[in-house]
Order: C-alpha cells, then sequence, then structure tokens
C-alpha cells in the first residue's frame, strides 16, 4: 500500500508516468532532491490519514524509501 501511494504521489508530483517508477528506480534517477522529497512526504503524510513519517536519509531507491515509511507506520 505505501509503496503505490508513494508512487502516485512522486508522479504527480514531477510529472512522471507511474510507470517509469519500479521499486529499484533511484531518488536520483527521477532528480529528486531534498525539497522535492519534503514536498513528497507531507503529501504522503496526509494520503496516511495525518500519520507522521521521518526521511530517512540513506534511503536511494523509492523501494527502500517505500520500506522505511512502512516501518513507521
Amino acid at each position: 500500500m505505501v509503496f503505490e501511494t508513494l508512487v502516485s504521489i512522486i508522479a504527480e508530483n514531477i510529472s512522471v508516468d507511474e510507470s517509469e517508477i519500479t521499486p529499484d528506480t533511484t531518488l536520483e534517477d527521477l532528480g529528486i532532491d531534498y525539497i522535492d522529497l519534503l514536498d513528497i512526504v507531507m503529501a504522503l503524510e496526509e494520503a496516511l490519514g495525518g500519520v507522521e513519517v521521518e526521511i530517512d536519509d540513506d534511503a536511494e531507491t523509492v523501494g527502500e524509501l517505500a520500506e522505511s515509511i512502512e516501518r513507521q507506520i
């Protein structure tokens, strides 16, 4: 659930097709910087009903970011 929601939010925020985003897609490949990531995480928190999550600075891929968020909720 988190991965699919995350992909949808990323696609909307950076204007890419969801099909281009896989668990192995790096945030760097998508051109996501820290400010973009903050926007994405805030949108995800809202989508998850206000759950607060912290950004994992070690997450390099969309899959790693989703796993980090799943561990927090």
